[in-house]
């Protein structure tokens, strides 16, 4: 079964609770332009952490962008000031060294990839380096 959901809409998540809440290229594409898109941001995710099962974990992976990373690290941030329990990329409750870096700084992870066809054409066509897949987590 599919279901769409507006996110932005704030609609009523499922109950669960869950072994794991997984959010996939999704929080960067919330709130994009509005000035307090980080804090709506994290009461979703902060929202989504109360559906986790006793155990459960939740787990952000954006696109390995200077804009996407930054925000989900100061997301990591936000909600490690907030009590959670940080796995990754930095296990500690400490904040971000990649933050404190400067503005031009991140963390991304990166892995060697062989994209399948029809993808590796239309990557050679438009000129683009598809040659590992790049997220921040």
């Amino acid at each position: 079964m599919s279901r769409v959901v507006d996110f932005e809409s704030r609609p009523t998540l499922p109950p669960g609770p869950f072994d794991a809440v997984v959010a996939g290229h999704l929080l960067n594409e919330l709130w994009k332009d509005h000035p307090k898109r980080l804090d709506l941001r994290c009461a979703l995710i902060e929202e989504a952490g109360t559906r986790r099962d006793a155990a459960g974990f939740f787990m952000a992976i954006e696109p390995a962008t200077l804009t996407a990373s930054r925000d989900l690290l100061s997301l990591r941030d936000l909600l490690a000031t907030r009590g959670w329990s940080i796995l990754a990329p930095c296990p500690s409750s400490l904040p971000c060294p990649a933050m404190a870096a400067g503005p031009s700084r991140t963390c991304h992870g990166e892995v060697p990839w062989n994209p399948p066809e029809p993808a590796a054409s239309i990557a050679r066509k438009a000129g683009l380096d598809r040659n590992s897949v790049k997220w921040s987590w």
